[in-house]
């Protein structure tokens, strides 16, 4: 007598849980999504945030200077670090960079939680595409009704107003 197989337990890739397409678009009550212009002031702020990072960093490397490869590698290592850390580290802590914080903006899941490290990471590195083709990707926020970004349509993230 033949006995059925068990069926095959399905399990999803780790990278599903960072679109979390099944979440409807929707927004939950009371989360309303920040506009195109807080945005705007958001990203404006946490530029002036980073170049003052990167200016620092000029200045740690000048201290190098005596070294030139090991100032050449600090260097570069600290332009493309820093940034990361700075959005990746406070995106997924609070949900808020210090651009955000003054706007009165957090980034959220889908479902209005919290979006941690990972999907920080993937909305960090998604930021590109938005910002490769001429920008058009941050331009998609003042289009769509939800306000999201490619960047945030990518990593399953949405951006609300906070008071």
């Amino acid at each position: 007598m033949d006995t059925p197989e068990p069926p095959l337990a399905t399990t999803e890739p780790p990278w599903s849980s960072l679109a979390d397409r099944s979440v409807a678009a929707d927004p939950e009550p009371g989360l309303r999504p920040a506009g195109f212009w807080r945005r705007a002031l958001a990203l404006l702020v946490d530029a002036g945030v980073c170049w003052l990072l990167l200016t620092l960093g000029d200045l740690l490397t000048a201290m190098l200077a005596r070294w030139e490869l090991v100032a050449r590698a600090f260097d570069y290592t600290f332009v493309l670090v820093m940034p990361a850390a700075y959005v990746v580290l406070l995106h997924g802590t609070t949900g808020q960079t210090l651009g955000k914080m003054l706007a009165g903006a957090r980034v959220v899941g889908l479902s209005g939680a919290p979006i941690g490290y990972p999907r920080a990471l993937a909305r960090y590195a998604a930021w590109f595409l938005s910002a490769l083709p001429l920008l058009v990707g941050f331009l998609v926020a003042a289009a769509r009704s939800d306000k999201r970004a490619l960047h945030d349509v990518v990593a399953g993230t949405r951006v609300i107003r906070v008071r």
